[in-house]
């Protein structure tokens, strides 16, 4: 579902494309484009936190985010293990 809507954009902002597939990587292409000219870190790690603080900080972090009341709205409860795994993710970024 998510990736169709991600195509949608990619057509409603005029980003062309053919296929579905095209318009997705054109919307993700022209968002990586953005962030690089507002200079947005990538990760959590490009912000200057020490790999340290954010292990030490994890365990409150994971608590606070499944505390969220905005968290009762997906579409399926994350596990703590998983909300763990995805500030991992985003600590440490994405490959370029």
């Amino acid at each position: 579902m998510a990736p169709d809507k991600y195509a949608q954009m990619g057509w409603v902002l005029g980003l062309g494309g053919r296929s579905a597939e095209d318009r997705r990587a054109r919307l993700f292409s022209r968002v990586d484009e953005l962030l690089h000219a507002v200079a947005m870190p990538r990760s959590l790690a490009e912000t200057g936190i020490a790999h340290e603080d954010f292990e030490k900080a994890l365990p409150g972090l994971v608590r606070a985010a499944f505390a969220d009341p905005s968290l009762r709205t997906n579409p399926r409860m994350p596990l703590l293990t998983e909300l763990a795994a995805l500030l991992r993710a985003a600590y440490q970024g994405r490959p370029d």
